[in-house]
């Protein structure tokens, strides 16, 4: 003997139905939230590395028309004027140098 009938659990089956699909619609938005994070992750991912590239290079040509000079002692007050670090270098290393090459 049944004491519940069939017709009893429609309604509660329809109402977890209901539910379930529910939940199932929010898992499909948030995937696809999902895919467009990782979409716009990767195109970021892609703009910093092409940045990071670009940086690197701007700092390789900045360096391409310097010199280090090891053991050339200069004072702090030319240290702190690029001008005069310039006039220093050229009359103590290269105008010799100079001199030397045109004889």
């Amino acid at each position: 003997m049944c004491l519940v009938s069939e017709e009893d659990f429609k309604p509660i089956l329809l109402e977890i139905r209901q539910v379930i699909n529910s939940v199932n619609s929010k898992l499909d938005a948030l995937s696809l939230t999902v895919d467009d994070l990782k979409t716009r992750m990767n195109s970021t991912e892609k703009k910093f590395m092409d940045l990071e590239s670009k940086l690197n290079m701007r700092e390789q040509h900045s360096r391409n028309s310097s010199i280090r000079i090891f053991g050339f002692n200069v004072d702090d007050a030319t240290k702190k004027d690029a001008i005069k670090t310039c006039q220093q270098v050229y009359s103590s290393i290269l105008r010799p140098i100079l001199q030397v090459a045109i004889r």
